[in-house]
């Protein structure tokens, strides 16, 4: 997975966010998976308090954006310097300094509830479009044809009932 979204990253440059817009990752509740799908729970507090949550139990760190562009996270007395691979209101693909082929994933569990990252980061590489997302409803697409037709294809064919149902008519 780790070699796929590496490789899916470059494509999604032009789209991503970058760390100094603060308001992206603030004060809200970001989701780490470890190697053995354990759930880590990151908050970024406003004044610049971390806390990380696991099975309940927390602790609480401090991050500081630098201004090289860099996020260092302070938990528990061990430092982390990130870097941005690739960052939107769903997602934080952060690398750590130094360490390109292994990035360090964040989500939003609201706009991506299953977890599946490598499968929300390819719909965004197919569908460019989807990164246009709205505060409270998160993606939305550019036009939705397929409503569109349902509606059509049923009016036409309620035109067509009423015509067959009142049958043929006489030209006077």
């Amino acid at each position: 997975m780790q070699e796929f979204i590496n490789n899916l990253i470059p494509r999604l440059k032009n789209l991503s966010k970058t760390l100094d817009q603060v308001e992206v990752f603030v004060d809200k509740a970001w989701v780490y998976t470890d190697e053995n799908n354990n759930i880590h729970e990151y908050t970024f507090l406003r004044d610049q308090r971390l806390i990380v949550s696991f099975n309940g139990q927390i602790q609480k760190g401090k991050w500081e954006l630098l201004p090289t562009g860099k996020l260092l996270l302070d938990i528990a007395h061990e430092n982390m310097m990130l870097e941005k691979a690739f960052i939107n209101k769903a997602i934080l693909v952060l690398k750590k300094n130094g360490m390109d082929d292994q990035p360090f994933i964040l989500f939003d569990i609201k706009k991506i509830p299953d977890g599946n990252i490598t499968s929300y980061l390819e719909m965004l590489a197919e569908n460019p479009m989807l990164h246009l997302e709205d505060e409270t409803s998160g993606p939305k697409e550019s036009f939705d044809y397929f409503d569109v037709t349902v509606v059509v294809i049923s009016f036409i064919f309620i035109v067509i009932l009423i015509l067959v149902l009142a049958g043929p008519t006489k030209a006077t």
